[in-house]
């Protein structure tokens, strides 16, 4: 359904937005884990191969 007025037009906004915050504080938190492990690799386990851990 598209926005039909300037009360529409704002809803659209809100909405867009929460979607896009939420889609990136996923995204954060995903690269967030993606840094320890390598954290962990390099610090803990530096001698096993990368293909260890996919």
């Amino acid at each position: 359904m598209l926005p039909s007025g300037p009360r529409d037009n704002w809803i659209a906004v809100v909405e867009s937005t929460a979607i896009y915050n939420e889609a990136e504080s996923a995204t954060e938190s995903r690269i967030g884990r993606i840094h320890d492990q390598l954290d962990w690799q390099r610090d803990v386990a530096p001698e096993l191969p990368m293909h260890c851990f996919e």
